[in-house]
């Protein structure tokens, strides 16, 4: 499969970075149920699911009981998920016209480059010109780091 950015996709087009779902008084909303299916206990609680058109990941949780019934489906990172970033797309797409398409490219570049200790890199995408580029790049340091401080034992 060749790359696709996400504002090309049918199906993560129609998606924003985070979606949600109370399934106590609807049903799966169809732009949700292209990726995770119509029965969310079908999948695990917690699971990286990948878009069959163009590989983009989300993350998608599911919270059922005590009077809840929810599912979220964030869009991830490779990196998150473990898997190998395409940082030669991701550069690309930096300059697209789709908002989406950027925020996504340097959400990915800079959970990559924090991860593997790229910080001129990092720092280059928080001085980008681009004001999407910087708040992207800005939001996903600060998960970054909020989510290594979970992970870290007290």
């Amino acid at each position: 499969m060749g790359h696709i950015p996400i504002s090309d996709c049918d199906v993560c087009k129609q998606l924003s970075s985070h979606n949600y779902a109370d399934l106590r008084s609807n049903s799966i909303p169809e732009n949700l149920a292209a990726l995770i299916g119509s029965d969310p206990s079908q999948r695990l609680a917690n699971e990286f699911i990948e878009c069959p058109t163009c590989g983009t990941l989300y993350l998608y949780t599911y919270d059922c009981g005590f009077g809840e019934n929810d599912i979220t489906l964030r869009r991830a990172t490779p990196t998150e998920a473990g898997r190998e970033t395409d940082i030669e797309n991701c550069r690309k797409d930096l300059s697209s016209t789709h908002n989406e398409t950027r925020g996504y490219a340097a959400q990915c570049l800079t959970e990559y480059y924090l991860e593997n200790g790229g910080e001129v890199e990092v720092g280059s995408l928080l001085a980008h010109p681009d004001e999407i580029v910087r708040s992207w790049a800005e939001a996903s340091k600060r998960f970054h780091l909020y989510r290594k401080q979970l992970q870290s034992p007290a």
